[in-house]
């Protein structure tokens, strides 16, 4: 016990003599434990906890590309989405979703931005769940010249 009490007398000696060094070290450990517990909580939530819906082993995500112009991925156009929904024969459901900006507005007739997606009525049902606020989408509410949905 006494050869621990000196080893810490002499360990603490050192960082009050050398405060440059002491502090760079104290940086870059907390740094280290810093990234180590990041990389751990994203891989625990990616990799081994999954996606939180129900059956996401079964969910999957389908691109387009074009290797010749090189893009990697592109958007998908509503009519190629529909071909596929007519003719695929593997899937549960085929459903889109995009993001892009969205200009909302309150009484008082100012509109700010927002961030906002869209989806399809088949986006919900795979993913099986219901929307935060207001109701469920409906067959029929995606189609060109539906009414709007209000909640």
């Amino acid at each position: 016990m006494n050869q621990l009490l000196t080893d810490i007398r002499s360990g603490v000696r050192m960082l009050i003599k050398y405060p440059t060094l002491s502090l760079v070290a104290i940086l870059t450990l907390g740094v280290g434990i810093g990234l180590s517990t990041t990389v751990f909580c994203v891989v625990n939530g990616g990799l081994f906890k999954g996606l939180p819906f129900p059956n996401a082993d079964r969910i999957v995500a389908v691109v387009t590309t074009n290797p010749a112009q090189n893009q990697p991925r592109q958007a998908m156009s509503v009519h190629d989405l529909a071909v596929w929904e007519a003719r695929q024969t593997s899937f549960d459901r085929i459903g889109a979703y995009g993001f892009a900006p969205v200009n909302l507005s309150n009484e008082d007739g100012r509109p700010e931005r927002f961030s906002g997606g869209q989806l399809t009525v088949a986006a919900f049902e795979a993913l099986g769940v219901q929307p935060m606020l207001g109701r469920g989408f409906r067959a029929g509410d995606d189609k060109p010249g539906a009414p709007p949905v209000f909640f």
